[in-house]
């Protein structure tokens, strides 16, 4: 199989800038570690950037929530829709895995409209 890049055939030593041979990019990942290992170390980083991903979004849509209704006041002058922590975890189901999500949680006080 031919790199992309280079056009060099897997495991060959493509050359450098200065006309040196240089080893392909990744090589030194892949050449003391077994295919399997490689792919257990991708797929952890895909996994945590995929929950990384939910929490972000989760947090975003929270933050919009929350100031949409940011005027919303009781008669006392506190906000009627505040923050209040996290859920507890639960494990959502992706194409790359199952991964660990705390939604936020969101306290709401009375009618919204």
């Amino acid at each position: 199989m031919k790199d992309v890049t280079t056009g060099a055939e897997w495991g060959q030593v493509s050359p450098g800038i200065s006309g040196q041979a240089q080893p392909p990019k990744g090589a030194a990942l892949l050449s003391g570690e077994s295919q399997e290992s490689f792919f257990e170390v991708f797929y952890d980083q895909v996994r945590k950037n995929a929950q990384r991903i939910l929490m972000l979004v989760l947090e975003a849509e929270v933050d919009g929530f929350i100031a949409e209704h940011q005027y919303l006041v009781d008669e006392m002058g506190h906000r009627k829709v505040v923050r209040n922590g996290h859920a507890k975890p639960r494990r959502i189901t992706t194409s790359v895995d199952n991964v660990e999500v705390a939604a936020p949680r969101v306290h709401s006080e009375g009618s919204l409209l």
